[in-house]
């Protein structure tokens, strides 16, 4: 029969692998983004210039197609 110590000790232990377990403290993604050189991305780049126009598109269809 498991006596009280013996419950308590398991349950201890338990308790700390749980909590070891999750202790992981790393991102991957707020890790990229740390990499990020934010002077550089709104610069004028042939894809940027073309998300600008297709965003402009859109804008205009939207407001005159109510």
């Amino acid at each position: 029969m498991i006596t009280m110590k013996k419950t308590m000790f398991i349950f201890v232990v338990v308790i700390g692998i749980f909590f070891t377990a999750c202790d992981k403290d790393t991102n991957e993604i707020s890790n990229q983004l740390e990499n990020i050189n934010l002077e550089n991305l709104y610069e004028d780049t042939e894809y940027n210039l073309d998300m600008k126009s297709f965003a402009m598109a859109v804008n205009e269809a939207v407001n005159t197609n109510k």
